[in-house]
């Protein structure tokens, strides 16, 4: 479960931002109360289920997500890393030249799988991490677990257990010491970094590969899950999504080869259809559906496998190719208890100002990116918006620019030439 999350110099984020899934003490309590989870160790901790970025083009909402995204690849990654591969990883503000050779500044906040509150602090320059900390909160009272600097020995708290000195000699410059900790034995970071490993999840829309290779993950998990629970339960989101099909079916795919490499086996979502003359069941390869339909199945079937294991899932522009009645439709899976009833989480980047919408989100769940004229990202919540009133009209006022990140588009200047008249001219 997250609680928090800031970074500082990344990408078009130069000072530090954050967001934050603590209600605001500026929106009623009962408000929408129902968006609250609340975890039985800390109930005085309520954090919110889900959470959405507006902005316009380039404003830098995609890379707050973005960011999320490469702590968690970092934080997985970060006992086998190699000389050199930081550089991939490191993406500072360029607009100025003193934010270009200063390190990206990460810090998270949430609560593990073993049900015990961390903090996290990481900060890394294109060669080397320049600072690591874990601190957790196993009595609600913030526990040093260990602290490290760039050149420094680590400083290890009394709580920490295990031979972490000699761990400590094996961590390069460039790896981490929670990641090398984890995998080497020590068990108290095995579920801080757990966390990163299986519980924060990002879906990067743009990346085309990864969507293929998300659908291969899904089938997978149909193939794997005995109950057969989650093939129900993805075959009645798409039947009920007025998508004509009737439910979903999984083939492995027809080689030779892949009985030799089981590992390596590959399998095909199939949806099924009914003849309308013989009412039987047909089978369509899922490539045959439309870009909607396959989009649906493919977040459909990662938002199912999330409330299923109750992770924390970031989606940049979850309503791409989806009509804004089902994207509606899947917010509301993570605000209903009964289908959200292991507290995950959701949090997203649209254009699509039609869910700004008073019944779908409390104003600390929307949060408003803008681009100043140096470039910088600012994000801000509306619920610190001043005079703040429960009839507020959030998508009016979100259209009319009164909270900032709409595009200010400059009509008079798309003034093009298409060479209309002379020769052409009829």
């Amino acid at each position: 479960m997250l609680i928090e999350f800031s970074v500082t110099n990344f990408r078009s984020i130069k000072n530090e931002q954050t967001l934050s899934l603590l209600p605001s003490s500026r929106v009623r309590k009962n408000t929408l109360d129902n968006r609250l989870l609340v975890h039985k160790r800390y109930p005085q901790t309520e954090t919110l289920a889900s959470a959405v970025v507006f902005g316009a083009n380039a404003s830098g909402k995609s890379n707050l997500l973005r960011a999320l995204e490469a702590l968690s690849v970092i934080v997985q990654e970060g006992h086998e890393s190699a000389i050199g591969e930081g550089a991939k990883a490191y993406v500072p503000f360029r607009l100025d030249r003193f934010s270009r050779d200063l390190p990206t500044e990460f810090y998270i906040r949430f609560i593990a799988i073993d049900g015990i509150q961390y903090e996290y602090e990481l900060a890394r320059d294109a060669e080397n991490i320049t600072k690591e900390a874990l601190y957790a909160y196993p009595k609600n009272r913030r526990v040093k677990l260990f602290e490290r600097e760039q050149n420094i020995p680590v400083v290890f708290g009394k709580k920490l257990k295990g031979d972490k000195q000699s761990i400590a000699r094996h961590v390069m410059p460039y790896q981490l010491f929670l990641a090398k900790g984890a995998q080497l034995g020590l068990e108290q970071l095995r579920a801080p970094w757990e966390f990163f490993k299986n519980h924060l999840r990002a879906y990067i829309l743009y990346k085309s590969v990864y969507d293929d290779a998300l659908l291969q993950g899904i089938a997978k998990h149909i193939v794997n899950d005995e109950s057969g629970r989650f093939l129900n339960n993805l075959s009645q989101l798409v039947n009920n999504a007025d998508t004509g099909i009737k439910g979903i079916d999984v083939i492995q795919e027809d080689s030779e080869l892949m009985g030799l490499f089981e590992g390596r086996r590959r399998y095909q979502i199939k949806t099924i259809h009914h003849s309308e003359d013989e009412d039987q069941k047909v089978l369509f390869d899922l490539k045959e559906e439309s870009i909607g339909t396959r989009k649906l199945v493919a977040l459909g079937g990662l938002i199912l496998r999330v409330l299923e294991a109750g992770d924390t899932l970031a989606i940049d522009e979850l309503d791409q190719s989806m009509h804004p009645h089902l994207t509606r439709a899947l917010i509301k899976l993570f605000h209903n208890p009964r289908t959200n009833p292991r507290r995950a989480q959701l949090i997203f980047s649209t254009h699509d100002a039609s869910l700004l919408n008073n019944d779908l989100f409390r104003f600390d769940q929307v949060f408003i990116s803008e681009r100043s004229e140096e470039g910088v990202t600012e994000i801000s919540s509306v619920s610190d918006v001043p005079n703040l009133k429960k009839e507020l009209p959030l998508e009016e006022w979100y259209l009319t620019g009164k909270f900032g990140g709409t595009p200010a588009i400059n009509q008079f200047g798309l003034d093009f030439d298409f060479n209309v008249g002379g020769d052409h001219e009829k």
